[in-house]
């Protein structure tokens, strides 16, 4: 197999996906930027923020959430079908929480759980822990019928500046499967300097958030290993925090932005005010639909029922607008464009995601390396012109996240054209488990003379 240089590609794939280069090439165990204390993430675990004492109930050694792996609920049930994860429901508002912080030491949080939970513990998110802590963080059993309290209070001094973040509960155990979960829905607090709550603190927003796929479809199913993105206002920083590599794997808590389907975090590519652009994690296989929720500092959004199929496969397009000419490399790794077609019998190269799992031990967020990478077992179908194209490669993209995905084919004989105006173009589509991908791509060709 012919493989083609990843440092060509990176920029070009980088481009049409709208974010910085450094997603792509980016070997494994080289970690550039800051070190973010996300929950198992190294640093700051679970009910042990940076800075703090243990208090009563806190373990002496509390299991991180993280390491080699990271979360897994205690409790998970049956994961086929609608979601059996279970929830936190908060019995004291955002706003209650914060202006009770704005006015006294601590406060006591009541909350209740819809399903039995074991050995969990209540994190803060980074924005917070320089100045709130949670003295006694963990929970061996959680009953449901039952009202519980948490505690949160202030470490020392009163901040000079609005905090914002949220409260998660999460499990306290590490199954090694490289997954990290929170109980949904996370409780939002902000307190705004001098002691007043912040402002627009009432936790969830009532502001609705759309769902769109590489290809600009919003409404449809999503499918594990597929990159997204999240459309809606205020639902992250105005200045582009870019993704973190930590331990060969993208960070799923970045500028204050976490993503979780089902209560799994989401690896994050790019975050903005209005967009937000993140990785499927790839437990939702087998699932029927998905509970999406969305933090950013204080404030908290859920879109529920979410269909989940097994592949939603689609082509990167050289626009970024899921339209027009496909993202696609001839042999010698060179663009393929107007200027540049490809004829019958050449080697041509497409990037896209989508293609669900084909083989078990994907971590999310990793970068492919050579033991993980063609889609063995997976039914996979390239038309261009309408016409079967002899598939010479489908997997991993070497070097590349392993969302992304390689489909390296033969350009067929007798490709059906588009139309007569312009340069001959021909429609390109995937197919996979009886899933097609979006017809409104095209390569250019060269058309032998008769």
């Amino acid at each position: 197999m012919r493989w083609f240089r990843v440092s060509i590609l990176a920029a070009a794939v980088c481009a049409a996906l709208a974010v910085p280069e450094m997603l792509l090439g980016q070997k494994p165990g080289t970690s550039p930027g800051k070190s973010d204390n996300a929950p198992g993430k190294s640093g700051a675990a679970p009910g042990q923020q940076q800075g703090g004492s243990s208090g009563p109930g806190q373990p002496s050694q509390p299991s991180t959430p993280g390491g080699s792996g990271q979360n897994t609920p205690a409790q998970p049930g049956d994961l086929a079908g609608k979601s059996s994860v279970p929830k936190v429901n908060w019995l004291a508002t955002s706003k209650e929480v914060s202006e009770a912080l704005a006015g006294s030491q601590s406060v006591k949080i009541p909350f209740e759980v819809t399903a039995a939970i074991k050995d969990a513990v209540f994190w803060l998110t980074p924005s917070l822990q320089a100045w709130l802590e949670v003295p006694a963080p963990a929970f061996a059993v959680l009953e449901p019928g039952t009202v519980y309290e948490v505690e949160v209070r202030w470490k020392g001094d009163r901040p000079e500046k609005t905090i914002g973040g949220t409260l998660h509960l999460v499990p306290a155990k590490d199954a090694g499967d490289g997954l990290r979960r929170t109980y949904a829905m996370p409780l939002g607090i902000n307190v705004k300097a001098g002691g007043d709550p912040g402002a627009g603190s009432g936790g969830a927003s009532g502001e609705q958030l759309t769902v769109v796929s590489i290809s600009g479809a919003s409404g449809g199913p999503v499918a594990p290993l597929q990159i997204l993105s999240v459309y809606g206002f205020g639902i992250g920083p105005a200045d582009f925090d870019p993704p973190l590599w930590k331990d060969g794997k993208l960070s799923d808590y970045v500028g204050d932005v976490q993503v979780f389907f089902d209560g799994t975090a989401a690896p994050i590519l790019f975050v903005s005010e209005t967009e937000l652009r993140v990785i499927v994690p790839y437990d939702v296989a087998g699932k029927t639909s998905v509970t999406m929720t969305v933090t950013y500092r204080d404030k908290v959004w859920q879109v529920e029922d979410i269909p989940v199929t097994e592949a939603v496969p689609e082509i990167f397009s050289m626009t970024g607008l899921g339209q027009g000419p496909a993202l696609a490399f001839d042999a010698e790794g060179r663009p393929v464009t107007e200027d540049n077609p490809v004829k019958p019998g050449d080697w041509v190269t497409f990037f896209g995601t989508g293609l669900g799992l084909w083989k078990d031990g994907f971590v999310d967020g990793t970068a492919a390396d050579s033991t993980n990478l063609p889609a063995d077992g997976k039914a996979v179908e390239v038309l261009i012109g309408g016409k079967s194209a002899k598939v010479l490669y489908v997997g991993s993209a070497p070097g590349m996240v392993s969302a992304i995905v390689q489909f390296t084919v033969v350009v067929p004989e007798e490709m059906q054209l588009l139309d007569a105006e312009g340069p001959p173009r021909a429609a390109v589509t995937v197919l996979t488990a009886g899933h097609p991908s979006k017809a409104d791509l095209f390569v250019y060709v060269t058309v032998p003379a008769p």
